[in-house]
């Protein structure tokens, strides 16, 4: 959920281009400066379904969950 707003914050407000790369078995984050980010529908997380036991509006099932593209 965090992953767009801080990739856009650090691309328009610092200038500085970012790619966050979430890891759900661990739940953190990694971040490269300096590489922009991919466009949204070509990236792993995208296709990654909702975290049945993390998220409220999850179901188990292999689409994407809603809460990636906000």
């Amino acid at each position: 959920m965090c992953k767009l707003p801080t990739q856009r914050f650090f691309t328009e407000d610092f200038g500085i281009p970012l790619t966050m790369t979430p890891n759900f078995e661990d739940f953190s984050c990694e971040m490269v400066f300096g590489a922009p980010p991919p466009p949204l529908e070509t990236e792993e997380c995208y296709q990654t379904p909702c975290l049945v036991n993390e998220c409220t509006v999850a179901t188990p099932t292999v689409r994407p969950c809603p809460k990636v593209r906000e």
